[in-house]
């Protein structure tokens, strides 16, 4: 748990998002000029593409950077936590008196 509490009480630097931000508009601004010669018709949607997964990762990353916050991605510390102890109960030989903690549906079937 104290591992899981540095991790969350961890300071990103708005200078790391900015750094990547500016690394990935810059990367897909010069990307076209690779492709002059060789693909003619195909540039733009590869571009649109190469550049849509790139800024696809950097959003993923930006949203695992605060994995305590109860999203549906996030670490279920709740569940773990209550994993844990229900086995400390076990081995001390304690009845389980933990409520069951219901799940969130996040997503629709």
């Amino acid at each position: 748990m104290g591992r899981c509490e540095r991790l969350k009480k961890t300071i990103f630097p708005r200078t790391y998002t900015f750094y990547l931000q500016v690394f990935i508009i810059l990367f897909t601004a010069i990307l076209p000029f690779g492709f002059v010669e060789n693909l003619f018709f195909l540039e733009v949607p590869l571009v649109t593409l190469v550049a849509s997964a790139f800024f696809l990762i950097e959003k993923s990353a930006i949203q695992l950077q605060d994995p305590f916050e109860n999203r549906p991605t996030d670490t279920p510390m709740t569940s773990i936590a209550a994993g844990i102890e229900e086995s400390l109960n076990q081995l001390v030989g304690s009845p389980a008196t933990i409520p069951q903690v219901p799940s969130s549906l996040f997503y629709t079937l």
